[in-house]
């Protein structure tokens, strides 16, 4: 039973981990996307 319980709560804080782990990527890619945008651009001229 108590192992269970651990696991949930392993589970859990691995998830909020990886969300924001996630947030910060999802932050610095729309903070680098109007460079890469400019350079696919330039790319297909």
């Amino acid at each position: 039973m108590l192992f269970g319980f651990v696991e949930i709560v392993v589970v859990t804080a691995l998830q909020l981990v990886v969300f924001q782990h996630l947030e910060e990527e999802d932050e610095e890619e729309e903070e680098c996307s109007p460079y890469r945008e400019e350079g696919g651009n330039l790319r297909s001229i």
